[in-house]
């Protein structure tokens, strides 16, 4: 018998559905399956929730909700014999575009029953684990002003980039030693934020690197032209970008995110490493 948790973040991206629970109840032969489903209390709680289902044994956790859930649960499956299973309920939904879940419950779910385990790769920054996309600078300060919105959405973040671009500002940082000024750092796994929009669109999660880049201010003209190769999912002009394994950063007050969530302060120092094939994923 096929053990399965679910675990749903109800303040994730998109509006709550009361009706999952019974949904996913109908959906599995209880002949076949033992299925549980858990709702979190708070920030944190879906690590606890999953490193006891992989304690249990269980064969599979299900994260129901955005990056952000998906990271938390990764960061207690990695390195288990318990896979990863999304239904996608965030506001962009970065990783489970880029592993081509679909978004409807229902579909998602038959991917669940029916699809195959894929072995990626995670990332590490310090003692913090993502899975899809981290950084520091313009990106990671909207990712901090969109974390106090409940209203979320594609058309609320446009809005919050747009408003946020004119008064950002360069930093300076050490990268493995050398001295660099950037107004974006960006370290990829997977290809994209969310909503099909790619920073990194040639990114494999199961190759055994991150794609390390950094971008400086553009102006407005060349603002469009980013967003616009982004939209199309082509190499961003004027990006400088590199494969790594690893690298070390120095950074002074610069605002951080881990897979669209605030990065806690761990002092100017950070060190990002490649974890390879560490996390086991359920895909079509």
């Amino acid at each position: 018998m096929k053990k399965i948790r679910f675990i749903s973040n109800p303040n994730s991206g998109v509006s709550f559905d009361p009706y999952l629970e019974n949904t996913i109840g109908l959906s599995f032969d209880r002949n076949h399956y033992l299925v549980d489903y858990k709702l979190t209390e708070g920030v944190g709680h879906c690590k606890v929730l999953a490193k006891e289902a992989v304690d249990l044994g269980y064969d599979l956790v299900v994260a129901v909700g955005g990056d952000g859930t998906i990271n938390e649960i990764a960061s207690s499956l990695a390195h288990s014999k318990t896979a990863l299973g999304i239904i996608p309920r965030g506001s962009g939904n970065g990783l489970s575009n880029h592993l081509k879940i679909p978004k409807n419950t229902l579909k998602a779910l038959e991917v669940i029953k029916k699809g195959k385990i894929k072995e990626i790769d995670t990332a590490r920054i310090n003692e913090d684990r993502f899975v899809n996309i981290s950084g520091w600078g313009f990106e990671a300060s909207i990712a901090h002003k969109f974390d106090e919105y409940k209203d979320r959405g594609f058309w609320r973040y446009l809005k919050l980039v747009l408003k946020s671009f004119k008064e950002s500002s360069s930093f300076t940082y050490l990268a493995n030693g050398k001295e660099e000024k950037a107004w974006q750092i960006t370290i990829a796994n997977g290809s994209q934020y969310g909503n099909n929009v790619k920073i990194a669109p040639q990114a494999d999660l199961a190759d055994g690197f991150l794609e390390f880049l950094v971008l400086d201010k553009p102006n407005f003209i060349q603002a469009i032209k980013l967003a616009y190769a982004m939209y199309l999912g082509k190499p961003l002009p004027k990006a400088r970008k590199v494969s790594i394994q690893n690298i070390n950063l120095v950074l002074e007050k610069v605002a951080g995110h881990i897979d669209g969530e605030i990065l806690k302060d761990q002092g100017p120092a950070y060190k990002i490493e490649i974890d390879p094939q560490s996390l086991r994923v359920i895909v079509p």
